[in-house]
């Protein structure tokens, strides 16, 4: 597999999931106000409707990361980085300190969606070898092309 632009934007689905929840909140809470006929052009109600909108943010946030991301996007975005991993995979990261590293999957946190990569001992002792499965994408070793096809391409059996 190589590594394509889409597979860096997957990386940041977390993100996405929490913006995109926290802006729907904010837009239903906006939406709520104008059927009650309460968006007028005057300052005191606009800063109560800011000052509301951080709570309902916050709600969106916390929502959007449940559902969003953990109901569907989550398994969606590990599927195409290339989950399940094995142990000896080779990934390359796609975010944080040591993006575009390439590594090897030594252990599988399955049950909390992370695999280690190995990027050191100093690393591994302290814990920060840890990823998400959306934030590394497995890579295939290149394989060399076939002989038979490349001497076939190469006119040697016509």
């Amino acid at each position: 597999m190589k590594v394509k632009t889409y597979h860096y934007l997957l990386a940041y689905t977390a993100e996405f999931s929490m913006c995109l929840g926290s802006v729907g909140a904010v837009v239903l809470l906006l939406l709520a106000l104008h059927d009650e006929g309460v968006l007028i052009a005057n300052l005191g109600v606009w800063v109560w409707i800011i000052l509301a909108s951080i709570p309902a943010g916050l709600i969106g946030l916390i929502l959007g990361t449940v559902f969003i991301w953990g109901a569907f996007l989550a398994r969606i975005a590990a599927w195409l980085q290339g989950w399940p991993f094995k142990v000896g995979d080779d990934v390359i990261i796609l975010s944080g300190k040591h993006k575009n590293t390439q590594a090897k999957v030594y252990e599988i946190w399955a049950e909390r969606g992370q695999v280690r990569v190995d990027l050191g001992d100093d690393l591994k002792k302290a814990v920060e070898d840890v990823f998400c499965a959306v934030a590394v994408c497995r890579i295939e070793p290149q394989k060399p092309p076939s002989t038979r096809q490349s001497t076939f391409l190469h006119g040697a059996h016509l």
